[in-house]
């Protein structure tokens, strides 16, 4: 290892692939490797332990139905004969009726 008052060793001189401190490619990339992977289990141990999320702050679920939030038709569900062809769309969000939540 090279100390800040000493030049830099003959290796590290010529050789492109050994850095200032004479640490060599591989160790770099090596490292790097197992910082990326230490992540990844640490994002994947996180997302398990989210796994019980509120009802308002889940994704559409069977048996959800459609309520409409603005507009003339505001605060009723969506039914075919509301939508037409051409029309500008409309703003609603999945409505759980099992545990009455707008999700």
């Amino acid at each position: 290892m090279v100390k800040r008052n000493e030049t830099p060793t003959a290796e590290a001189q010529y050789n492109p692939a050994v850095n200032e401190q004479g640490l060599k490619r591989r160790e770099m990339v090596a490292t790097g490797a197992g910082l990326v992977v230490a992540l990844a289990l640490s994002v994947g141990s996180a997302s398990e332990a989210d796994a019980a999320v509120a009802p308002e702050k889940e994704y559409t679920q069977p048996g959800d139905r459609i309520l409409l939030v603005k507009g003339t038709n505001k605060n009723e569900f969506l039914r075919p004969e509301m939508l037409t062809v051409g029309e500008r769309p409309v703003e609603a969000f999945p409505f759980a009726s099992a545990d009455n939540v707008v999700r």
